[in-house]
């Protein structure tokens, strides 16, 4: 007596995969930006595999605005869809 009918068993199993693959929702991905209170918990790695950190201190602004130097958001290689 033969238990498993394997041909069945393949077919079922393939269309079961392909349901739950096309059925399954897209994850949702969550930005968190790093602030003074959670800068610490956070450690980055750059293009070249280099790990970072950042430490905070609070520092005067200065009066000029021209000293004032804004740097772009760096964009990731990794896409998100």
């Amino acid at each position: 007596m033969k238990l498993i009918i394997w041909p069945v068993f393949i077919i079922s199993l393939s269309i079961g995969l392909f349901m739950t693959y096309i059925t399954n929702p897209n994850p949702t991905v969550i930005f968190i930006y790093p602030n003074p209170d959670n800068l610490s918990d956070f450690q980055y790695k750059d293009a070249g595999d280099t790990c970072y950190s950042f430490e905070s201190q609070q520092v005067n602004c200065p009066k000029n605005k021209e000293d004032i130097t804004e740097y772009p958001v760096q964009k990731s290689k990794m896409t998100y869809e």
